[in-house]
């Protein structure tokens, strides 16, 4: 049990048991009931947690969560541990404490709108879940100057299709390739809107292959792919 000593409106909680065979008993998947007094602790103190992984109705032992937030971005990942007695794969729930638009980015799945789902929880592997208020229905991708010329400056904007007024931090996966359906790799990126919105600058070469190519654009997070076309006509070469 914990001492507890109360000072002013707080209160400090004297672990008053030893805790050193901890690790072993993590290992062999021992551990649930110093969980469950850590958890109970937590909750007296009105701690809860923003995500909770199950199996049975029990916690998932042996399996990390860290959240990360930028805006209306909100990251979960979980690691369950492959060095415990037995890392079989696990089937879990994962339950949040709110309704959003859940994405598996690895898998770049859709759940829906909801708050929890399932996920098999393979050892040594992470989980990356992604929460946004909308859902995205594909990618918007806009070219100037419409005809540019080998050796131009083509502006590439992007952005999320969905039908909320608000705005989330987005990652593309942009590629582009010419004329004989090939990527040029060189010209791949990663490209970040802080707001949503992202900007790519092609620095088109003199001697481009004159054409058709085309621009393809990936949302990290939900897989959602969008494509454009671009006329590249020849250099003069004066």
């Amino acid at each position: 049990s914990f001492i507890v000593n109360h000072y002013g409106k707080g209160k400090a909680l004297y672990l008053n048991f030893p805790v050193d065979g901890y690790l072993c008993d993590r290992y062999y998947g021992r551990d649930s009931s110093l969980l469950d007094i850590f958890r109970n602790t937590m909750q007296w103190a009105g701690v809860l947690p923003q995500v909770q992984v199950t199996r049975g109705g029990r916690a998932l032992g042996a399996t990390e969560i860290a959240r990360f937030k930028q805006g209306e971005l909100n990251l979960t990942m979980m690691y369950r541990d492959h060095t415990i007695a037995d890392p079989a794969t696990s089937k879990a729930t994962v339950q949040w404490q709110d309704e959003a638009h859940l994405y598996d980015v690895r898998q770049q799945t859709y759940h829906g709108f909801t708050n929890q789902c399932d996920k098999r929880l393979e050892p040594g592997q992470m989980a990356v879940f992604a929460r946004l208020p909308y859902r995205i229905k594909g990618i918007r991708i806009e070219t100037s100057p419409p005809m540019p010329i080998a050796g131009d400056t083509v502006s590439i904007q992007l952005a999320p299709r969905h039908d909320s007024d608000k705005t989330a931090p987005h990652v593309f996966h942009v590629k582009i390739s010419g004329p004989d359906g090939n990527s040029r790799d060189y010209y791949t990126k990663n490209v970040l809107g802080a707001d949503g919105t992202a900007k790519y600058t092609w620095q088109t070469a003199f001697d481009e292959t004159p054409g058709t190519w085309i621009v393809s654009a990936t949302d990290v997070v939900s897989g959602q792919r969008g494509e454009a076309q671009i006329q590249i006509v020849a250099h003069s070469g004066g």
